[in-house]
């Protein structure tokens, strides 16, 4: 997976909080979901390992530029 569940500990609990806090949870499970359906689309293929990042990756053109200090490192 290359998303990482950035769903982090709910501190604003003002309006626009919670609207932001069920943004974050929402795109989570939508990505999940994603994979339920893969699985579930071959299930007889033994699925063993599921890898999330811990943290947000880089994006866009960033993720060409493979020097190890900016980009390839934290990954």
């Amino acid at each position: 997976m290359t998303g990482g569940a950035n769903i982090g500990s709910w501190e604003d609990r003002s309006t626009r909080g919670t609207q932001l806090r069920y943004k974050e949870i929402k795109e989570y499970h939508d990505a999940i979901s994603d994979i339920y359906e893969f699985k579930e689309a071959f299930h007889k293929i033994n699925f063993r390992y599921y890898v999330e990042p811990t943290g947000p990756l880089c994006a866009g053109l960033k993720m060409i530029d493979v020097s190890n200090s900016t980009n390839t490192w934290p990954m």
